[in-house]
Parts: C-alpha cells; structure tokens; sequence
C-alpha cells in the first residue's frame, strides 16, 4: 500500500492536495487520474445546471443531432453546453450567448476537440422539435422577427417562399437599400428587375462593365489600355471625366 502522500499507481510523490492520489509521470498515472476524473463528475453538477429559469418552466430541452452529450437546444430558442469533466476540470453547463450575422440571423459556435462549427439557432430549433424537414424546403419564421427562434414561431417552407414573405413584411436586408454598392441611386430609370429572381441591376453600372470590354468603350471611360481595373476604379474613373 502507497504511503501517504504517494501516487497510488507509481508511488511517486504527490501534493499534499491531490484528491485523487495519483500524479502525472508515467502513461499508466495519466490513463488512471483521467478515469478517476472522470468518475468523479459530481452529479449535483448536473442537477443544478438543469434548474429551470423563471418563465422558462416549461422549456423542452433535446440534444443537437451530431452533438448529443455536448450541447442541447430547448423549444424555447437558447443552446446549453452540457458540462463535462475534463483535464482542466467541469466545463460547459451554460446557456449560449449568440451572435448575430450580417442578415439578421441568430447564430451560435459548437466547439469539439478544438474544431469550431456555426449553426443558425432557427435551424437547430427546428430540427429538433418539428417534424422532419421535406425534401427542397427549409426553416423559416412564420413570425418576420429573426430573435424570436421559439418552435411555436418557427415552420417549413421553400427558400422562394421566404424571401417572398421577407419582400412582403420588408424585413429582407436588400428591400431597404435606396443606392446600388457604387451609390447609384435605384431609380426606376436606373433600375432594372431580375427576371426570376427578382433582384435589382443598377442600370449605370451595367452600362459602365458593358463598356469596358471593347477599346472604343474604355476609351468613352477614361480607362488605359493594357491596365485592369476593379468595379470601383472604373466607376470612380468615368465619374471624374
């Protein structure tokens, strides 16, 4: 029997303060102080972290398909981290601030052996409290309002039929632009609509690439021959003639 104050694998010396009584020199110690680790996840851990919110006592929660163990979304709209023992100690059991993209979107970072993946929290909801998604659709708000990702405000539909609901609402980021990347203002005489998709072409533009391909018409613009140019410079060229 190792005596006190001794690994009780090796019997190297340990610190006055190792509560699991094996240390780190050998492989054999490692595989061991691991094992021990992990069997000692207090469970009161667990059980405190599940404690409902105020307002939130009937959140469901499920696990994420691919993360089960890792993380959890509940029908409410927030991702959890499942705490878990590791080598530095208990990480994870937290809720998830989210981040929002460009578009509105909420989005939040899973994180696995130090590879880090972005999901879309409307996605993940939906995934896991509605039914199976059908072939060709995607999720989409019933609601136009991208932080509220609650089940309840959360559906199936086809991607044309979201952005025709966003157009309709006036929530799609694009709706609200009045001038085109090159500040040209979209004017109904300087604007042309997509057939199909429906997206704006700022005609002044178009005229401005269209010309550039022949020598004649970079000539019109101001560019030199034998130089490229960027979208930017040819716009900002023609502007100073």
């Amino acid at each position: 029997m190792p005596e006190p104050g001794c690994c009780e694998v090796c019997g190297g010396p340990i610190r006055a303060n190792n509560k699991i009584g094996v240390c780190r020199s050998t492989a054999a110690c490692s595989r061991e102080r691991d094992r021990r680790r992990k069997d000692a996840l207090p469970l009161n851990e667990v059980a405190r972290y599940r404690e409902t919110l105020p307002g939130y006592e009937s959140e469901r929660w499920a696990p994420i398909s691919g993360w089960e163990g890792l993380y959890e979304v509940s029908d409410m709209g927030r991702v959890r981290s499942l705490p878990r023992q590791t080598r530095r100690g208990v990480r994870g059991g937290r809720i998830l601030q989210p981040g929002a993209q460009t578009n509105g979107y909420l989005f939040v970072v899973l994180s696995r052996n130090s590879e880090k993946t972005q999901y879309r929290v409307h996605r993940l909801v939906a995934a896991a409290f509605l039914d199976p998604c059908p072939v060709g659709q995607e999720a989409k708000h019933k609601i136009a309002d991208k932080n509220n990702n609650r089940a309840t405000n959360l559906e199936w539909g086809t991607h044309q039929s979201n952005i025709d609901e966003r157009d309709a609402d006036g929530s799609h980021p694009n709706k609200v632009k009045t001038h085109c990347p090159y500040d040209h203002k979209y004017t109904p005489e300087n604007t042309r609509i997509q057939p199909g998709a429906g997206g704006r072409v700022c005609l002044t533009c178009e005229w401005i690439r269209g010309k550039s391909r022949s020598r004649k018409g970079r000539a019109l613009l101001g560019l030199e021959e034998g130089r490229s140019y960027t979208m930017a410079e040819m716009v900002s060229t023609w502007a100073s003639r």
